[in-house]
């Protein structure tokens, strides 16, 4: 674990697929909707200027093999910040945004410190992810769905999606975030703590979309700008959160879309 000590101050259907035409079938990829039973969203917040990073990144991109990740149920992303980017290494990936998300979950769920590599599982901190991550992954699917989520993304000109995403059965205020993630990336690394490593990812969130305000049968959309392709894989995340507790309700993710 390599923290960074700082006070936070402020909130900062594949069988189906086959038969339709590569158009429908293409449009078909680029919708989801959430199931009965709740999804686990696995956020790592990670960076390639950190040692420690890599065997993280390494049982994240696992996850996207596993039979449950076919079926939606589990949801891996990567999140990658830039706080590390001044230790020799300027992680391609990176966003001062993401270190915003990561700084807001730890404020919303009492904690002090942001670190990498940091997993959270519907919202909930990881801390021990070695041991304790397949038993909350496997104990939120078990869970039913306290709400359901539905989105549909729909390539523009100029490496852009526009993403609509409807809610439905919320209890509870809940924000709306969308991101766009891609697979089969490669780095070599140059520089900085993990220089002459070659770092292979395939749950990167190349974009993210602001807390979105959503309310049950009222559809919201965002058009989110990607960067130009490197990768092979590209998909849509959306997730409901809980404002005030960073808690998941639920999370949907499409298969891959058509950039």
């Amino acid at each position: 674990m390599r923290p960074l000590l700082f006070q936070l101050p402020h909130l900062v259907a594949s069988a189906a697929l086959a038969l339709l035409p590569a158009t429908q079938a293409v449009a078909a990829a680029c919708q989801a909707q959430s199931g009965t039973h709740r999804a686990a969203l696995v956020q790592l917040f990670t960076s390639e200027g950190c040692s420690d990073c890599p065997p993280a990144d390494a049982r994240l991109d696992t996850l996207g093999n596993a039979a449950s990740a076919q079926t939606g149920a589990i949801i891996p992303i990567a999140l990658h910040v830039n706080y590390w980017d001044d230790q020799g290494w300027r992680d391609p990936f990176a966003d001062p945004a993401y270190g915003d998300v990561q700084e807001w979950m730890v404020h919303a769920t009492g904690g002090r410190v942001v670190y990498t590599p940091h997993f959270f599982i519907n919202g909930t901190p990881l801390l021990d992810w070695r041991s304790r991550l397949d038993d909350l992954m496997n104990n939120a699917t078990r869970q039913n769905a306290p709400a359901g989520v539905y989105v549909d993304a729909t390539p523009q000109e100029g490496n852009k999606l526009t993403v609509s995403a409807k809610a439905s059965g919320l209890k509870t205020d809940a924000q709306l975030r969308v991101a766009v993630v891609e697979g089969g990336l490669v780095s070599h690394v140059v520089a900085g703590e993990n220089s002459g490593a070659t770092l292979t990812h395939a749950h990167v969130v190349r974009a993210l979309s602001p807390a979105l305000s959503i309310h049950n049968d009222n559809p919201v959309q965002t058009t989110l700008a990607i960067p130009a392709a490197t990768g092979k894989k590209v998909r849509v995340v959306a997730w409901l959160q809980n404002p005030q507790t960073a808690e998941v309700v639920q999370a949907v993710s499409t298969a891959d879309c058509a950039r």
